[in-house]
């Protein structure tokens, strides 16, 4: 039968535009919340169909002899239930009236042959491999994107982290650390005590919100991330108590929502919720079937491949000339040279009205600064003395500093008390158009801030076209390069809480209305408010930081096609901001990323990054002797290592994101002061790692860490997610270093009596191997170990030291 072609969805949906724009953006993360409707296609039933399906189970089952007043009553129960699509009390009272039925059935519908042998849904598979998603949270029990992650990624996959819908706040921290993280809301079907069913069971998650902790942690992630609804309809809060908590706080403001063939019921909800709708249409199969997953799949494809560009930014108006006509070029020169001032003012009108009738990137504003030149530059002079001193309320007193393009001036504003700083593009630098364009990009970028009140940028007080120039606070204060340069013993005796407050002040840029990307982040332009050179580190630690120089704010640098960098500060720009094409420029968060990378090292180095940074031949030696030489504690050390090296990844994919670097910084100082009780484990699992003594090789992605040693030995502690565990496993095979004709018995001998050590203390331990090698694995709940955690890494260390000796 012949149907017509209809487009699956519009690429140009506004909200499909603001999502794609987000995503690659990357200054928040992109969490998945998913419902029944993505499993759909694989044979799993929607909650709908569950209900009715469990209601046939009953009816057909029951036998008619047994239907006395008391039963009749259930039933016909049931059945109103079941037309009131009032799901939870069904199943409640399928559960109380016909439990052995009840209980069959959902043995059969969620058993592990057809959960683990059933098809698994493309679109999980495409969520778990886009490049800025590593949460997903889900309303299914079925367990399928367990599955899909393990489809996804194969056998070297990263561990992952799953909880179910009651111990959700339990991952709050892997969740910021950006750890894989999978949030089974109601359940998963591999552990009957975490279904969410019926009433009762719902009644239990609803009781989790009445502790602080879980309804904090819902409201951080829906005001910390983008959330992005598939398969599940959001309007309905009967669904879930999570959907109910989050639509009733209003928390559904702005994250998204991708549905098909929205109504126009729900599309008003969706309007007066805030929650912002991206629509499609599912393609249609053989049988006539709605098909989901290859538009979703299309959809999640374009977010992917999205490159963000720079954008136009509103400032604020200024008088316009009442004409857009351009004057006598002799006469604009003539007027600029005898009356400087009031033909500025004329330009600047001129100027304004013809970037506001033809955009101030456009064809007109170019052909008019390259025909008035001379007059422009005339006009673009400013200085000390008259009348160069005077721009709109500000008189000029004084130069702070100077470049070739531009110069910043100390400035009093009319009411004579406030003091402002002044930058101003030169004349020449106006006629470059990259300058230009820059220059106001930060002008925007200043504005976007101030219009919020975030205190991280010198407030925006005014702008001028002619001469184009920005009024702003004046922000007192020594930047970061001159506390070095001044006392660089002090400041990197209080490195890490530096860098967590310009970590904090940087994501309130990213997080920002404009979504601010600084992209010139370095050490002189991070300024420490009213904290001078010489000061208390007290002092330092506390001052609000403040970042300056957004001239590069949104834009991209490139080998002669855009603003050249600083030649003796080049390591600190990261490699896509000297190779990229400034027309054709991703903007990414993970660029300031970079920067911040370099600026830690800065701080603990005491010196600039070189040339070429992370493409240097052997840069991680170079990282890792800079660091080593500055911390001494050795976990601090190999944790700030790491971290430096994934900031200053060549691949701006590959980098973390900012809100994990914070979170990874405060998990450091933690472990620095010994505060093991609030840790993560698998910091915890290095710091004994660290005590063993041994050169070790720690893996991310395993959450643990193996003993390197010449000999026929594999030791690794790890941690264990499901069950908060600390797993130890050794092996030890017999070497030419060894006694061939005892190391068998001996070696046996070794691992009893390890073994009986452990168990004594609550390990749960498996021993293995034969005549050449013997091998155990030791399990035990990290909190145990946490308790007294100087007793336990000792003990820990002693049998470790016990396995690795000599035998013979």
């Amino acid at each position: 039968m012949w149907r017509p072609y209809v487009v699956p969805y519009d690429y140009n949906q506004a909200n499909l535009k603001i999502l794609c724009k987000r995503y690659a953006e990357a200054s928040r993360r992109t969490v998945f919340f998913v419902g029944a409707g993505a499993s759909a296609e694989v044979g799993v039933p929607t909650w709908s169909e569950l209900a009715q399906k469990l209601f046939r189970r009953i009816d057909d089952a029951t036998p008619t002899s047994a239907m006395d007043s008391a039963q009749l009553e259930a039933f016909h129960e049931l059945e109103e239930k079941l037309r009131d699509r009032d799901f939870w009390r069904l199943f409640d009272l399928s559960e109380k009236h016909w439990r052995q039925d009840y209980e069959d059935f959902l043995a059969e519908e969620f058993s592990i042959e057809r959960m683990e042998t059933c098809d698994i849904p493309r679109t999980y598979v495409k969520m778990w491999k886009m490049r800025n998603v590593g949460q997903v949270m889900t309303l299914n029990i079925d367990g399928l994107l367990r599955r899909a992650y393990d489809a996804a990624f194969g056998a070297k996959a990263a561990k992952i982290f799953e909880f179910p819908g009651t111990s959700v706040a339990d991952s709050r921290n892997p969740f910021a650390r950006n750890f894989p993280v999978l949030l089974h809301l109601h359940g998963v079907y591999t552990s009957r005590s975490t279904w969410v069913m019926n009433a009762t069971e719902r009644s239990r998650l609803f009781d989790g919100f009445g502790r602080g902790d879980y309804r904090a942690f819902v409201r951080h992630v829906f005001e910390n991330y983008n959330v992005v609804f598939v398969g599940v309809n959001i309007q309905d809060g009967a669904i879930s108590p999570i959907i109910k908590e989050i639509s009733e706080s209003g928390l559904l403001q702005d994250h998204f929502w991708i549905t098909p063939s929205i109504s126009p019921e729900s599309y008003r909800w969706a309007q007066s919720t805030g929650v912002r709708v991206v629509s499609y249409t599912p393609e249609i199969d053989a049988n006539g079937d709605e098909v989901h997953s290859p538009v979703i799949c299309s959809i999640l494809d374009d977010i992917e491949a999205y490159k963000s560009k720079d954008e136009q930014v509103v400032l604020p108006g200024r008088p316009q000339a009442p004409s857009a006509d351009l004057p006598d070029k002799d006469l604009a020169i003539q007027e600029a040279a005898t009356d400087r001032r009031e033909y500025a003012k004329k330009m600047d009108q001129l100027f304004e009205a013809i970037g506001a009738s033809s955009s101030f990137d456009g064809k007109l504003l170019i052909s008019f600064i390259r025909e008035f030149e001379v007059p422009l530059e005339l006009c673009s002079i400013i200085g000390t003395e008259s009348p160069y001193n005077e721009l709109e309320d500000v008189r000029i007193t004084s130069k702070i500093s100077a470049s070739k393009s531009a110069n910043v001036w100390m400035g009093l504003r009319k009411d004579g008390t406030t003091l402002c700083a002044v930058k101003s593009l030169s004349g020449q630098a106006l006629k470059d158009e990259v300058e230009r364009l820059s220059f106001r990009r930060g002008i925007e970028s200043l504005y976007f801030l101030s219009r919020e009140n975030k205190k991280v940028a010198p407030t925006y007080y005014f702008h001028t076209n002619v001469p184009m120039a920005v009024a702003m606070e004046f922000v007192e204060g020594a930047n970061l390069a001159d506390h070095m340069s001044a006392s660089s013993y002090d400041v990197q005796g209080v490195w890490l809480e530096v860098a967590k407050r310009i970590g904090e002040s940087l994501l309130t840029c990213h997080t920002s209305e404009g979504g601010v990307l600084h992209r010139d982040l370095k050490p002189n332009n991070i300024i420490f408010e009213k904290a001078y050179v010489g000061c208390d580190a007290i002092d330092l630690i506390e001052a609000n930081v403040r970042f300056i120089n957004f001239d590069m704010s949104w834009h991209k640098l490139s080998s002669g096609g855009t603003k050249s960098i600083s030649a003796d500060e080049v390591g600190f720009y990261a490699p896509e901001q000297r190779n990229a094409s400034n027309s054709d420029s991703p903007r990414s968060a993970k660029t300031d990323v970079y920067m911040f990378g370099m600026t830690l090292l800065f701080v603990l180095s005491g010196i600039s990054p070189p040339d070429g940074g992370a493409q240097r031949e052997n840069w991680e030696r170079f990282v890792r002797s800079k660091v080593n030489s500055k911390l001494r504690d050795e976990l601090v050390s190999q944790r700030v290592t790491r971290l430096i090296l994934a900031m200053t990844r060549v691949d701006p994919d590959e980098r973390p994101d900012l809100r994990s670097i914070i979170t990874d910084l405060e998990m450091i100082g933690r472990a620095a002061r010994g505060d093991w009780a609030n840790v993560d484990p698998d910091v915890f699992i290095e710091k004994i790692l660290c005590d063993l003594g041994y050169d070790y090789e720690w893996s991310d992605d395993a959450v643990g860490g193996k003993v390197s040693t010449p000999r026929l030995i594999d030791l690794t502690l790890s941690f264990v997610p499901k069950g908060q565990l600390l797993e130890l496993t050794f092996m030890r095979q017999r070497d030419d270093g060894s006694d061939r004709k005892n190391f068998g018995g001996k070696l046996g001998d070794l691992i009893s009596r390890i073994n009986m050590s452990l168990r004594a203390r609550g390990w749960q331990t498996e021993t293995g191997g034969g005549h050449h090698s013997r091998s155990i694995e030791a399990r035990i709940p990290i909190r145990d170990l946490i308790y007294e955690p100087e007793t336990s890494i000792l003990q820990i260390k002693r049998e470790v030291n016990d396995l690795m000796a000599n035998i013979g």
